[in-house]
């Protein structure tokens, strides 16, 4: 990615139970940042019926977590 002049991505759907301490290290030693979205697979809020769940905050809360430790991520996406 960073040979093609890419220093930011987005990912979607993380499991933040996983271990990305060997990816997030690939990518911040290519000098590439995350921008990582909150919701999984089963936690996305869908736009014809809204709802906020306790579910969703504990996942959300959970990828937050995990990402937060990683210099190299940009940011979170809702």
């Amino acid at each position: 990615m960073s040979s093609i002049g890419a220093n930011a991505i987005r990912v979607y759907h993380v499991d933040p139970t996983g271990d990305h301490r060997g990816c997030m290290s690939t990518f911040a030693d290519a000098g590439i940042h995350l921008f990582v979205d909150l919701d999984t697979v089963g936690t996305y809020i869908l736009s014809d019926t809204p709802e906020w769940t306790r579910n969703q905050y504990s996942t959300y809360t959970k990828v937050v977590d995990e990402f937060q430790q990683y210099n190299n991520t940009a940011g979170f996406f809702v």
